[in-house]
């Protein structure tokens, strides 16, 4: 959701190094007022100066390769190595060809500005699931109540995803599999009520 805010005049950014990404989220997004915005940002600046080795707050930019970017390193561009916390950004491997991502989301500026200086990028690549993988990940999610609010069964689960033609592969993607799963009750159940409207015609 932190690229939804991002319009074409944000990702220029402005004169003092581009636009806050996180403080536009959260005030837009959220409804928090610029001083709470500015409050937080301190008291995460202050957790990282004091060494706290637990995080109270990790960003999750999911699908980079979805946007446009210009600039040369979003991080700084868009200011989020001010919040002083983990970045995880998610983005398809092909996107990135040539090794664009280490100076692309490099934490510091080096010499003269260049981005590069200390960045501490790990990079993580996520392999599409096998068939007993799947499974396992629909069995468990089904068993935590607070994923699986229309308290299905594996059964209707499994039974559900076979009713829907083009999921089988959407499936085998880790990040597909448990958004799909997040709102599979509720598509079945508008499916079935489809159906029943062309059997009563």
């Amino acid at each position: 959701r932190l690229f939804a805010v991002l319009d074409e005049k944000e990702q220029r950014g402005g004169a003092a190094g581009g636009v806050d990404l996180v403080s536009v989220f959260l005030q837009r997004q959220r409804g928090l007022s610029a001083a709470e915005v500015e409050r937080l940002k301190q008291q995460q600046q202050q957790q990282d100066k004091q060494h706290q080795h637990q995080q109270k707050m990790v960003l999750i930019l999911d699908g980079f390769d979805e946007i446009t970017f210009r600039g040369s390193n979003f991080i700084i561009d868009q200011r989020l190595h001010e919040w002083k916390c983990p970045v995880v950004v998610t983005c398809r491997a092909q996107h990135l060809l040539g090794g664009t991502e280490d100076k692309l989301f490099a934490t510091k500026l080096g010499a003269q500005g260049a981005a590069g200086g200390g960045s501490a990028l790990t990079k993580v690549y996520l392999f599409p699931f096998w068939g007993s993988q799947v499974k396992r990940y629909v069995s468990k999610f089904a068993q935590n109540s607070e994923y699986n609010q229309a308290s299905w069964s594996v059964e209707e689960f499994v039974s559900a995803l076979g009713s829907f033609q083009g999921l089988q592969e959407m499936v085998r993607e880790p990040f597909s599999l448990n958004l799909i799963l997040s709102i599979l009750p509720r598509l079945r159940h508008k499916q079935q009520q489809q159906q029943q409207q062309q059997h009563n015609e």
